[in-house]
């Protein structure tokens, strides 16, 4: 009998595991992301875009900033609610920079990060255009 119960209380372990997987993101709605990376093609221009992601990651991140150099951006791990960030600052083929930015979370029910991923596109491309 307690095997029964052992076998039971592990499936519904695994069913309430698979609710936590994250679903994938639409194909059109990820090429619109790769589409929309911040790309910098002068010396100025990078700067102000690689400051405004410097900003960006410490005001929209939920964990603080634990390792920043000319290229790397990253923060703390996530604890359950509070966003964590990595932003690379990655050579063009063409020359200048791309930014990427990575948001994941602890808490496997928060929201999808895509949205903060756009916000992070619009705020650097925008310092750019300045």
């Amino acid at each position: 009998m307690s095997r029964a119960i052992a076998l039971i209380a592990l499936l519904v372990l695994a069913g309430c595991a698979s609710l936590r997987e994250t679903p994938p993101m639409d194909p059109a709605a990820l090429a619109a992301l790769e589409a929309n990376v911040p790309r910098c093609s002068t010396a100025r221009n990078c700067a102000l875009m690689w400051s405004a992601a410097r900003n960006w990651v410490t005001s929209s991140c939920g964990m603080r900033i634990q390792t920043i150099s000319e290229d790397f951006i990253e923060t703390f791990g996530s604890i359950d609610t509070a966003a964590a960030c990595r932003v690379t600052r990655d050579p063009d083929p063409l020359g200048g920079y791309s930014f990427h930015v990575v948001v994941s979370y602890a808490n496997h029910f928060m929201p999808q990060p895509w949205p903060m991923v756009r916000q992070f596109q619009a705020v650097v491309s925008a310092a750019g255009a300045q």
